[in-house]
């Protein structure tokens, strides 16, 4: 929640509490219209709270549905790649062999996939909606065999995204 929505929740709700004792003080008990205003101002409340909460859920469904589609085209385009430059039984020499993985990129300690895939394969090369740039995508890969295993780890809600082809 937004911390300014937040702090005029806390407000709102300690003025009504000190009018409500104030009021019970002088004269018990609330009028209707009092009763209204007091209810209709905590559900507004309420529902914006919930509004904007659902939105955030919306947002992180959004971003990992790109990260999907990102981790495909990803895995298609080092296949193709793969099928038209090495013979069977070869390894592409940048990607690590599975179990370690690598994040792809165009900087030292990353897999360098940029200038093979960009060109003929990928018409822009997929970066991670939230945490990814250029120099780190924020996708990892490894090879094991004639096949290739791409993963998303920074896909939010708990989702695990990752294709083996």
């Amino acid at each position: 929640m937004r911390l300014d929505l937040a702090l005029f929740l806390v407000t709102v709700l300690f003025a009504v509490t000190l009018y409500i004792s104030y009021r019970t003080k002088t004269k018990p008990g609330l009028t209707p219209v009092e009763v209204v205003l007091t209810s209709s101002l905590i559900i507004s409340l309420i529902s914006a709270t919930s509004i904007n909460i659902s939105l955030n859920l919306n947002f992180a469904e959004s971003r990992n549905a790109q990260r999907s589609n990102d981790v495909y085209q990803i895995a298609n385009a080092v296949t193709l790649y793969y099928l038209d430059n090495y013979s069977g039984g070869e390894n592409i020499k940048e990607i690590p062999e599975c179990p370690v993985i690598e994040e792809i990129g165009i900087i030292d300690d990353t897999v360098k996939l940029y200038d093979k895939l960009s060109r003929e394969y990928l018409v822009n090369f997929p970066i991670d909606p939230s945490e990814g740039n250029l120099a780190k995508t924020g996708y990892f890969i490894c090879q094991d065999g004639e096949r290739f295993k791409v993963a998303a780890p920074y896909a939010e809600n708990g989702r695990i995204i990752q294709i083996t082809m």
